[in-house]
């Protein structure tokens, strides 16, 4: 991986871990926890399994 590669994906990890309590108390408004709880796992099981 090249230097540009490896600072990108830093500055994206980077974002998406910073964003994500945001995110969660945004959708915590609009559904009770343990549907979110099952979003997210859902997808996490996606992401890996693809």
């Amino acid at each position: 991986m090249t230097r540009i590669g490896i600072i990108l994906t830093g500055t994206v990890f980077s974002l998406l871990w910073a964003s994500a309590f945001v995110v969660g108390k945004i959708a915590l408004l609009y559904t009770d926890p343990m549907s979110l709880l099952c979003a997210r796992f859902l997808v996490a099981g996606v992401l890996i399994i693809a």
